[in-house]
């Protein structure tokens, strides 16, 4: 019994197909594909419905695909991919005859064997490639499908930029219909010689299927009934129509309108090749990880955008040249984006088990979409050759309405991928939102340099890396940094999740690693979901106040304040008044501060009053101020006068003269014990100044204010007594004055 192949022998395998595609784009777009055969069409002097038509029968004959669908998968997808798309080439050699032709029959004769060889070609096409199809969902891992079908598109650009480099080369001078010809004979060989490339490629074996399993035009139809195949096949068309109708016919609008040679408008099209070889990856990338869904989304809307701005290329200009190419560049990027969404999301929505019914049916769609925007594209083109005027920078002529109708088509298209339903798929909103956050050009760059990172210390300089371009991008590495051998990469991970933009997956990995990792590591996640500030935490948080080691309780005391949880107050309240650790009280202290529980405030006094330590008080002083309202001004004024403590109080104190003189109603005696303690404060320090500040508690209307009122009388109280004044009373004493006032 032979068993499957593991995707390990599969990929071993890959190259040979990756060595196909680069030598057979180069070959047919040579010969029988693309820019150069259109220009070839051109100087034959065909019109642009004929040209139209031409391309058009390739595709279009994609509507025997479900008649020849069994026969494919009986006689083997390999052996059907390699005899048919090899003998194909046979037939295209006949254009080496059209010279001899066309001086025997005229243009109409050359006309009818073009079509011959292309209907040939076409019907030999449909079969190779629908084996093509079937061979590939077996011999490429689905894990990896979005960064094959990169590789896949990186190949086959590699040998149209090929293609069209020589082509320009070999036309930039002289582009006599003998210089085709002989590009044509190297596709042909080429063409040939690249089919040999399969032969090591294992699978494709053929497939015996129960006569009522078999393909019907009916069992083709009814794979339309699976709505996301439906909605991919259709926008899969309203695509092509766009896409495919402008982009046949540009070679033409450059040489006809923009005042581009034949060679040049091929060179300039190198542009698009880069785009796509320089994307390709990117593409496959994104695919994998966030879903095909936002890929074909956002490729399509690029796609319409950059369709319509042809229409103000500059005619005749200097810089024609470098602004055709960066649109081309553009469309490239553009392009491949939808291109490998498509052939991803189509080899997993396919079922293994019914794929000679699918395939068919999306095959189908494709070809006959494909054709069909060629015919109407050259028709639109043919109808609106009257038209030729401009106006400003956009150009009204024939080719205005085919750049319109194709931005049309691409919106058209993106709404309909965006009705899509996949599980696992990213919002195309949220795909958007990745790369306006962060630096994402440092964040693809690093990822690239991801699997090379070998060295203990690099790969935590690596991982610190990530979180300083703070971009989402990032996630799935640093998720896997987590888990690294290493404890300071691991450790080096959590400080660098805390600098990331918050996403779901981060909080649920920093949630995993409060639950299951060492204590350090654990303090340091309690830390980093207060930063990212996702309610999701807020109940593993809850359940660590109740945990046995008081540093994990008390990050998450602080945690739960920063990130406002009122539920959490009763548990705080009691951790505040019972537990006997002081380090704890402080920070179940901070904690009710930041969540404004003014029923703490006694308690948290009397804790200002017994601590000892400098950093705590000041951490208990923010705590109150809080709960008189305007933290971050108490922050300020702490940072204000801590240089010169007495001075900067007695200015701050006068400042506040004026409000409190309002407030009071003019009290002499207010205004009295105000200049009197500044002027203690500025010359006697801060001793006597807070005794005379003190005072001034007395005689403020504080009736109604309860937080206001108990704060400023602990504040007064303490000051009275013998010992040297702590500058933290007065300055809240300063900051309850100045909320009051500012009410």
């Amino acid at each position: 019994m032979r068993h499957p192949l593991t995707d390990a022998q599969k990929m071993r395998h890959l190259p040979w197909l990756l060595a196909f595609q680069v030598l057979g784009a180069f070959a047919c777009n040579l010969c029988i594909f693309g820019s150069v055969i259109a220009l070839f069409f051109d100087a034959l002097g065909m019109d642009k419905t004929q040209i139209g038509f031409l391309f058009a029968l390739l595709p279009i004959l994609g509507i025997l695909a479900p008649f020849i669908s069994s026969f494919t998968a009986r006689l083997g997808y390999k052996r059907s991919s390699i005899f048919f798309l090899g003998f194909r080439m046979f037939f295209v050699a006949v254009f080496l005859l059209l010279p001899m032709v066309r001086g025997r029959f005229g243009p109409s004769g050359a006309f009818v064997l073009i079509a011959c060889v292309m209907a040939v070609f076409g019907f030999f096409r449909v079969i190779g490639e629908n084996g093509f199809i079937g061979w590939m969902q077996e011999a490429v891992p689905k894990r990896i499908r979005g960064k094959y079908t990169s590789m896949e598109f990186l190949s086959a650009m590699a040998g149209v930029f090929g293609a069209f480099l020589l082509a320009g080369l070999v036309l930039e001078d002289n582009a006599d219909l003998g210089r085709y010809l002989w590009l044509i004979a190297g596709g042909v060989v080429l063409g040939l010689l690249s089919t040999f490339l399969f032969l090591p490629v294992p699978g494709g074996a053929p497939v015996r299927r129960d006569p009522e399993h078999r393909v019907s035009l009916r069992s083709v139809v009814s794979t339309l009934r699976d709505a996301n195949f439906r909605r991919l096949t259709f926008g899969v068309g309203l695509g092509i129509f766009g896409i495919t109708s402008t982009m046949t016919f540009l070679p033409l609008f450059l040489t006809e309108r923009a005042g581009f040679t034949a060679g040049g408008a091929l060179l300039t099209q190198n542009a698009m090749l880069i785009g796509m070889i320089v994307f390709s990856y990117f593409w496959g990338w994104a695919s994998d990880r966030y879903g095909s869904k936002p890929v074909l989304v956002t490729g399509m809307l690029l796609m319409s955008v950059l369709l319509l701005s042809w229409v103000a290329l500059p005619h005749h200009h200097s810089l024609s040249g470098a602004i055709a190419a960066g649109l081309f560049f553009l469309i490239g990027m553009a392009n491949v984006a939808y291109h490998i969404g498509v052939n991803r999301q189509l080899y997993l929505i396919m079922p293994t088990d019914r794929k000679e019914h699918y395939i068919p049916a999306y095959y189908v769609i494709f070809n006959v979409s494909n054709g069909l925007a060629m015919l109407l594209g050259g028709l639109a083109l043919d109808r609106c050759k009257t038209l030729t005027q401009r106006f400003n920078a956009v150009s009204f002529d024939p080719y205005l309405p085919l750049f319109v109708m194709s931005a049309l088509c691409c919106i058209a298209a993106a709404w309909v991928f965006q009705r899509m339903h996949f599980r696992g798929d990213m919002e195309t909103r949220r795909f958007a939102g990745l790369f306006v956050q962060g630096n994402p050009f440092t964040a693809m760059g690093l990822l690239m340099r991801h699997r090379w990172i070998g060295e203990e210390h690099e790969r935590v300089s690596f991982v610190e890396k990530l979180g300083d371009v703070k971009s989402p991008l990032t996630a799935e590495e640093l998720i896997e940094a987590l888990h690294d051998p290493s404890f300071h990469v691991r450790y080096e991970a959590v400080n660098s999740i805390a600098r990331t933009p918050s996403r779901p997956e981060l909080v649920e990995a920093m949630i995993d690693v409060l639950h299951k990792g060492e204590t350090e590591l654990r303090a340091s996640a309690i830390w980093a979901l207060s930063r990212l500030g996702d309610r999701q935490a807020l109940p593993a948080l809850r359940e660590t106040l109740r945990c046995e080691y008081p540093l994990l309780c008390s990050r998450a005391a602080r945690a739960l304040g920063v990130m406002g949880d009122a539920e959490s107050i009763p548990a705080l309240r009691i951790g505040l008044r019972d537990d006997q650790n002081p380090d704890l009280k402080v920070a179940y202290a901070a904690a009710l501060g930041a969540l404004h529980d003014r029923e703490s405030v006694e308690e948290i006094c009397t804790l200002l009053d017994e601590a000892q330590s400098e950093v705590y008080r000041a951490e208990l002083s923010l705590a109150l101020a809080r709960l008189l309202g305007g933290g971050h001004r108490f922050s300020l004024l702490w940072r204000r006068v801590r240089k010169d403590t007495p001075a900067g109080v007695s200015a701050e104190l006068l400042d506040l003269a004026r409000p409190i003189a309002r407030w009071v109603k003019k009290d002499p005696d207010v205004a009295a014990i105000i200049e009197n303690a500044s002027r203690v404060l500025a010359h006697e320090g801060l001793d006597a100044g807070g005794k005379a500040l003190a005072e001034l508690a007395a005689h403020l209307p504080l009736q109604n204010t309860f937080v206001a009122q108990a704060i400023l009388t602990h504040c007064a109280a303490q000051l009275r007594t013998g010992g040297p004044a702590r500058p933290e009373y007065i300055l809240l004493i300063l900051h309850a004055l100045q909320e009051k006032t500012r009410t």
